[in-house]
């Protein structure tokens, strides 16, 4: 059994994003930047939080490997949309370096989803486990990440 269970949390930190407030005006980081900058991130991570909740919805007691895997390769797509998306965004320059951290955040996510999906392909008993490891340890560790950079970059866009 495939524990996606475990992303909530990420979806609740993806969600921080909402708190992000924009202000100060220099160059390319005016308030009306900003706050176009906020939007579209909220929106990416409002799609990506929506994706994943539908599609963690397939994960069930009941479900077969061949349906967790499928589940894996279409979480794996919603990981790509929202990295495409981030990676399309005007960031102002006050927190490009924090952006990019997000951005890596969500990366490293689908990285390790990937191995977690390759590790569940061979079908053995240890393997799926290994898998559901590696998704529980990946679920944790980008946690972490995507606060990191959430904090920083509501502590940028509201020091400037």
């Amino acid at each position: 059994m495939f524990a996606l269970r475990r992303i909530a949390p990420l979806i609740a930190g993806l969600l921080a994003c909402a708190a992000l407030a924009a202000c100060g005006a220099s160059k390319g980081n005016t308030t009306e930047d900003k706050n176009t900058y906020v939007k579209q991130v909220n929106a990416a991570v409002n799609t990506f939080a929506s994706t994943v909740t539908t599609v963690s919805k397939s994960i069930t007691p009941a479900s077969s490997t061949s349906e967790d895997r499928r589940t894996i390769r279409r979480f794996e797509a919603a990981i790509k949309d929202v990295i495409g998306t981030l990676q399309t965004i005007k960031v102002p320059s006050d927190v490009g370096r924090e952006h990019g951290q997000l951005v890596a955040a969500m990366t490293g996510f689908g990285k390790d989803i990937a191995a977690a999906g390759r590790a569940m392909r061979t079908q053995t008993i240890s393997a799926i486990a290994e898998g559901q490891r590696e998704l529980g340890a990946a679920t944790i560790t980008v946690n972490a990440k995507i606060r990191t950079a959430t904090d920083a970059i509501n502590t940028r866009l509201r020091a400037k």
